[in-house]
């Protein structure tokens, strides 16, 4: 590994029974766990869906959900969240136009 410039980690265990929203995991005293793949998949689906800013999204997560697993953990997760997915298309669609240009020149 010393010739190495990364390495990757893969986490063994249980998946905790109490799972506790968090911030900053630098600053918190629980353990940190991921956000669920079906709360990112929510979060995509409203922001790509229609045009509802991220702080409705959030707020609407946090009021219509039963449990802390099934909300985002804050406004700010929705937000980098939704500029990541914005982000990707915008830089699927500007390759899909070079590529377009390259091939009908």
């Amino acid at each position: 590994m010393s010739d190495s410039e990364c390495f990757v980690a893969e986490y063994l265990g249980t998946f905790p029974q109490k799972v506790e929203p968090h911030g900053n995991a630098v600053y918190t005293t629980g353990e940190y766990v991921r956000s669920k793949l079906e709360v990112l998949k929510h979060i995509a689906n409203k922001v790509t869906s229609s045009r509802v800013k991220p702080n409705k999204v959030y707020q609407e997560m946090k009021s219509t959900s039963t449990s802390d697993q099934e909300c985002p953990w804050s406004k700010k997760q929705v937000l980098v969240y939704t500029q990541l997915i914005k982000f990707s298309a915008f830089q699927i669609n500007t390759i899909l136009l070079l590529v377009f240009i390259k091939y009908n020149r």
